[in-house]
């Protein structure tokens, strides 16, 4: 995968140091503040280390002679302390690098606007031809995210923004709903590539950017677009959440971290910020209970992503909440085996019990005693409230 370009390395120089108080800073924090702000926009050989100097990186080493060729151009102060300091025409500069950011995602926001009209003026968006969708580019090819680089990359990332995710259904068919998709990064025989489209998906969520999701119409020589947004993604998951929202894009819902527990909910306070009637938080919630627990079944330690369920507590029948507090991941298996009330959790001890009268822990497969294992625990209410309903015969 190619370096990022000594341009764009410019750019990011700028407006780091136009962020820090008196636009200066040593190296090693110049550094640091431009690792941090874009530490999810590298490509995979920025990373490497050079030859010369192993214990940088490649990005490292290039924005130090790139400062060499700033303070050339009267962008940098020459010191000779080493500072890293912007001179009056630096700072212009790097108003005009943020101005030509916003410029360039609101010209790419109307452009998909537009896209979006000439899809549902096309008679879609369910059961479009192929073809419809190549000539607007809202998609093209095989790529599982594409991103029109003629039209997004540059000042919006070096790999540009994703326009579209394909999602065929062939797999994880489970993680595809009515309000959303969770998206496995791409994984192919083209490492590069598959980077290259990481980025791209990461770029949208970074500019708030709506994209759309290709799924199969009806016939199958046919295709629909979900229009949504990326509302999240985790590295260690490799995953993208996407949220679908075919109306005017809501501001994404705040996070459950330090939020107060609530065991139940009102479906109709949930979907305040969107339109979904029908589980309208059921791709968050699992998306959320894989990221609090990890995706192994708490049961028994399965950990093949098409086979784990995000499984409530309190039930959604129950008006069980979509707080990932109120979930557990578990298998097919023990999440069935689980709702039957065939095994239950001491929430005193968060041991896993079985029914007296029926299958043994053993019998049922699970090969965990307890659910310290976990790197955090259910809310105790949720605990708590199941082992209530859950009746020893």
């Amino acid at each position: 995968m190619a370096l990022t370009s000594q341009s764009i390395l410019r750019d990011r120089i700028l407006v780091t140091l136009d962020s820090i108080e008196g636009a200066n800073a040593t190296r090693a924090e110049t550094l640091a503040a431009i690792g941090e702000a874009f530490a999810t926009v590298w490509t995979s050989a920025d990373l490497e280390p050079p030859k010369s100097r192993p214990w940088d990186t490649k990005w490292q080493n290039r924005a130090s002679f790139e400062r060499a060729d700033m303070v050339r151009d009267g962008l940098l102060v020459d010191r000779a302390d080493g500072i890293w300091a912007l001179t009056t025409a630096g700072r212009q500069a790097a108003d005009a690098v943020v101005t030509g950011a916003a410029t360039a995602r609101a010209a790419e926001l109307a452009r998909r606007e537009l896209m979006w009209s000439a899809i549902v003026a096309a008679g879609g968006p369910a059961n479009l031809t192929p073809s419809v969708l190549n000539d607007l580019r809202t998609f093209r090819g095989g790529r599982g995210i594409y991103a029109d680089g003629d039209s997004t990359r540059g000042v919006l990332g070096s790999d540009g923004v994703a326009v579209s995710f394909l999602h065929n259904g062939s797999s994880y068919a489970d993680e595809l709903s009515t309000g959303g998709v969770r998206y496995h990064y791409p994984k192919t025989a083209v490492p590069g590539r598959d980077a290259a489209e990481i980025s791209a998906g990461k770029a949208a969520y970074r500019f708030g950017l709506p994209i759309f999701v290709i799924t199969t119409g009806t016939p199958e020589s046919t295709r629909t677009v979900h229009r949504g947004y990326v509302e999240e993604y985790d590295d260690k998951l490799a995953m993208f959440l996407v949220t679908f929202e075919d109306g005017k894009l809501p501001p994404p819902p705040p996070a459950t971290g330090g939020l107060p527990f609530s065991l139940t909910s009102d479906s109709d306070s949930e979907t305040s910020w969107g339109k979904r009637r029908s589980r309208p938080n059921q791709q968050r919630f699992a998306f959320q209970v894989m990221q609090r627990y990890g995706g192994e079944c708490a049961a028994c330690g399965l950990a093949i992503p098409v086979l784990i369920q995000s499984a409530h507590l309190r039930s959604k029948k129950e008006k069980g909440s979509d707080d990932a507090r109120n979930g557990l991941p578990l298998c097919a298996n023990h999440h069935i085996a689980f709702d039957s009330g065939l095994w239950g959790i001491d929430p005193s001890t968060t041991l896993l019990v079985a029914r007296t009268s029926g299958p043994s822990l053993v019998e049922l497969g699970i090969t965990r005693s307890n659910l310290h294992h976990l790197p955090q625990l259910p809310h105790v209410d949720a605990l708590e409230h199941v082992w209530k309903g859950w009746k020893q015969p």
